[in-house]
């Protein structure tokens, strides 16, 4: 799939989810991969998602959680990486964006990403390892400034929200 929010121009950006687990940058003039990253550090991380925050960093949302962390740097999963594309061709996890769920019987599943203003908005699925259960809507603002959540938004009675969609105007969103 491809981002929801397009990368620089000039660059296509290809995500390979489940199975894969492998971001691929593209020149599109010249039809040529400029890079590639697994995003998988040792388990199914599904990412779901690419967004750059600025000319030498991004985010990668990871659907999948890890079973059996600590095997690996960053391989908790059910998290947005941070990555440096300082080097553009050599692009690095550098660092992730935990996910707060406070029910013990769901997993957070970060999913779709947006501005909103200054900050980008990460759709939240919410489900059970099984994907028995399901919760309530989520959306979180996560400020590039800090690498880190600053608010949250749950849709009590709306399981299993869909993106957030932003007006060109910047002043109305929507979601599914």
């Amino acid at each position: 799939v491809v981002p929801l929010v397009r990368p620089a121009p000039g660059t296509l950006v290809l995500i390979d989810r489940y199975g894969t687990n492998v971001l691929t940058w593209m020149n599109v003039a010249g039809a040529s991969v400029v890079a590639q990253l697994p995003v998988g550090t040792g388990f199914q991380s599904n990412p779901h998602d690419y967004l750059e925050v600025d000319a030498t960093r991004a985010y990668v949302s990871r659907y999948g959680s890890n079973p059996t962390p600590g095997m690996l740097p960053f391989d908790q999963g059910g998290d947005v990486l941070v990555l440096d594309r300082t080097n553009p061709a050599a692009p690095v996890i550098s660092g992730r964006i935990a996910i707060p769920e406070d029910d013990p019987a769901i997993q957070p599943c970060p999913d779709a990403m947006n501005w909103i203003g200054s900050e980008v908005v990460l759709t939240v699925g919410r489900w059970s390892a099984d994907f028995s259960q399901v919760g309530d809507g989520r959306f979180l603002g996560i400020s590039p400034a800090g690498d880190h959540v600053d608010w949250k938004v749950d849709v009590t009675g709306l399981p299993s929200c869909g993106r957030v969609a932003v007006s060109p105007s910047g002043r109305l969103a929507a979601l599914a």
